[in-house]
């Protein structure tokens, strides 16, 4: 009886480190390979911003981002003037 208890229990040890050791090394791999492939990303946007194009890109990021900013002030302003009015007319 207590032969199988343990042999039970050891079969359950080898069952659970089995599968915790495929699934941290699977896990372990597939950072690897997350890693390489965040480098080839960084060699490639750094590549590219090299380019006349990418410049261009980014520029034109940035002037609609402005737009939006002025656009969100303008607003932001004229709400504030209508709160204003309505809150003097008393």
């Amino acid at each position: 009886m207590l032969l199988d208890l343990i042999s039970y229990q050891w079969k359950c040890f080898e069952i659970l480190y089995n599968h915790f050791h495929k699934v941290i090394e699977c896990k372990r791999l597939l950072i690897k390979e997350l890693t390489e492939e965040d480098k080839k990303l960084l060699l490639l946007e750094e590549e590219l911003k090299n380019s006349k194009t990418y410049q261009d890109f980014e520029k034109q990021k940035k002037k609609i981002k402005e737009i939006n900013k002025q656009l969100n002030k303008q607003e932001k302003d004229y709400r504030q003037t209508q709160i204003n009015f309505f809150n003097n007319k008393d």
